[in-house]
């Protein structure tokens, strides 16, 4: 999985054409390998959430797949939500996680420097 992240400024203009600010532009969507679209496929996932926000906007599995916008004059606001895009991927990526874990067991490696997953993940 690959989170694509694109940011872009655009001068806003007034009705005579002044210069009115600048709007931000905060774009995002993720690439997935054959093998977690097919899990995706497989157990028919696509309308789960993956975060709900404090006023009940809902990021499913589809928004991430097919992307999101938000063009905002507040650069704290794009921030914010260029950090919640990477929260969601990495809830994504464990929920793909757990879709892959069914249908046998697994072994978490417990090393020095943390615990690693089957595929050499490090878990948090």
């Amino acid at each position: 999985m690959k989170l694509v992240i694109s940011k872009n400024q655009a001068d806003k203009k007034g009705f005579f054409g002044g210069n009115k600010g600048v709007n931000f532009s905060l774009t995002y969507r993720v690439q997935l390998t054959e093998d977690e679209q097919k899990l995706i496929k497989k157990y028919k996932v696509e309308d789960e959430t993956l975060m709900t926000n404090d006023r009940g906007d809902r990021i499913t599995i589809q928004d991430m797949i097919n992307g999101r916008s938000l063009t905002t004059q507040n650069i704290e606001v794009l921030q914010n939500n260029e950090n919640i895009a990477i929260n969601v991927c990495k809830t994504f990526k464990n929920y793909l996680s757990t879709l892959k874990s069914f249908g046998g067991k697994y072994i978490l490696d417990f090393k020095d420097d943390g615990i690693y997953t089957p595929d050499g993940d490090k878990l948090e």
